[in-house]
């Protein structure tokens, strides 16, 4: 039963507890006049103590994708203790769950039929056609036969990824039938028999991350991938990088602004964070790779509270549960964040360069999460660890990032 406390029930669910679920959740237990409920399938010991003294219940379940489950146990809360002021949380594979619940319940937030115009990318990328808004050619298709004739329509290279698609999990590029048929056998297995294939697109990838109040543009930011994360999921001897600017009030930056608004208003964004992903190609043009209603990951939110100097976490969540927009002051440096990474398998035995990078940049570093010795090689674009990195101009930043990449390697044994 929840503790007998004072204050609108907020339920945050958070099927595991990333870097961003517990800012987030520290957010909340902080804030005057809250009753904070998590719903998870992971064990209460995982939480901080600090949070955990703070909560007012907590739910595990096994079911936490499942929006009759979460429907549950918000029906179970309501008959305990009155109507739910929120229900919310970070991860992209609950957003339509909690959508269904909200709708259900008539708790505030985005409802069901806009939420997945955001989870569809189907879905989202025949509204965005509708609207004029660029975004690559792509093709359902149900079995191997439709993939061969799509693959003639749109071309070598493809991508290859699920119709619910999610940062580059089961995507994949194929430059020939052969890997076409393998990838796709892959994905229709997997997926529920069915895959979204895209021509590939050539151009620098970059995101936009809003924040938006009933419907309306409140603060904007952009960042710059370096390489894609599909390449660098490809490549995994290559470096990747996110680089945040300190600038982004050139003409390119504004008109990029106003297309990800007509994104959002397009797919019917209401109040949250979002995340559109797109890339700027040859002859300066802009095309929308993906756009998804929740906050970024690969640390753009750490990247942001560098450069900015306030907690980005901190206002989203206050912007879910009060609808009130705090602003953010102008950012006052560039950052980047470099992600260490290995193309070998096994564990990890040592950080070679890392003691000398530091000496090297000094103050330029400002944070960094290192592998501890034993740890496996992670397989995906953000590997295993990060070193953040700030300064006065997006170069001293850059170049900050290729001394980094220069100096610091990963010993597997």
């Amino acid at each position: 039963m929840i503790n007998s406390q004072t204050g609108k029930v907020v339920i945050y669910v958070a099927p595991w507890f990333s870097d961003v679920s517990e800012q987030a959740l520290r957010c909340v237990v902080e804030m005057p006049g809250v009753r904070l409920v998590v719903i998870t399938k992971e064990r209460e010991t995982e939480l901080s103590g600090f949070i955990r003294r703070r909560l007012s219940a907590y739910y595990r379940t096994k079911e936490v994708f499942e929006s009759n489950e979460l429907l549950r146990l918000a029906r179970k809360l309501t008959s305990e203790v009155g109507p739910i002021s929120r229900i919310f949380g970070d991860a992209e594979e609950i957003q339509v769950p909690l959508a269904k619940v909200r709708d259900v319940l008539g708790i505030s937030g985005m409802r069901y039929r806009e939420t997945l115009n955001f989870r569809d990318k189907l879905l989202m990328k025949s509204i965005l056609l509708k609207h004029g808004i660029r975004c690559a050619r792509h093709q359902l298709v149900k079995s191997m036969a439709q993939a061969r004739r799509a693959s003639i329509n749109l071309g070598f290279p493809l991508v290859v990824k699920p119709r619910a698609g999610l940062r580059c999990t089961s995507t994949y590029r194929v430059d020939n039938l052969g890997a076409l048929e393998v990838k796709v056998g892959l994905v229709l297995d997997k997926h529920g028999g069915e895959a979204l294939l895209e021509e590939y697109i050539h151009g620098n990838e970059y995101s936009c991350e809003t924040l938006s109040l009933n419907g309306t543009t409140r603060w904007q930011s952009i960042s710059h991938y370096h390489p894609t994360p599909l390449e660098a999921t490809r490549d995994r001897l290559g470096r990747f990088t996110i680089v945040l600017p300190k600038s982004v009030s050139s003409s390119r930056d504004v008109g990029v602004k106003k297309l990800c608004q007509r994104v959002l208003s397009a797919l019917g964004m209401t109040t949250g964070i979002s995340h559109v992903e797109y890339f700027r190609l040859r002859d300066g043009s802009a095309l929308i790779s993906d756009v998804a209603a929740r906050p970024p990951g690969a640390k753009i939110l750490d990247l942001l509270k560098w450069a900015h100097g306030v907690d980005i976490v901190e206002r989203w969540v206050k912007l879910m549960i009060l609808d009130r927009f705090q602003a953010i002051p102008p950012r006052r440096f560039a950052a980047g964040v470099f992600f260490l990474r290995s193309g070998d398998s096994g564990k990890i035995v040592s950080v070679p360069g890392i003691r000398k990078v530091q000496h090297e940049l000094g103050g330029l570093i400002v944070a960094k999460e290192l592998p501890w010795v034993g740890q496996r090689i992670v397989k995906d674009y953000e590997g295993n660890g990060t070193i953040i990195v700030r300064d006065s101009s997006a170069v001293g930043v850059r170049r900050a990032l290729a001394t980094i990449n220069a100096r610091v390697r990963l010993r597997v044994d």
